[in-house]
């Protein structure tokens, strides 16, 4: 590993709800957000391409989680029982 002195800064504009609920996973890992970010660069540079795959759900997907925004097609149950019950298993 190449030790270099760290001169360059990240900034990043996020949401106080995304960065509390980043934090409620790294605390754990005895993580903070700038090595998770350093991380995650790192990351970056050793495979050169993105540590993650992203990908745009197809046609059918998101008519599906179109209509589950609008509240269109839900199924709802009082219990896991209940939901087995209604698909049958």
């Amino acid at each position: 590993m190449n030790i270099q002195q760290k001169t360059e800064t990240v900034r990043a504009r996020v949401t106080p709800a995304l960065k509390r609920d980043v934090k409620d996973v790294l605390d754990p890992l005895g993580l903070s957000v700038s090595q998770a970010i350093v991380l995650f660069m790192s990351q970056i540079a050793l495979k050169q391409r993105m540590p993650l795959e992203l990908e745009l759900p197809n046609a059918e997907t998101r008519k599906t989680l179109d209509q589950a925004d609008r509240g269109e097609g839900l199924t709802y149950a009082k219990d896991v029982d209940d939901l087995f019950e209604q698909i049958g298993l």
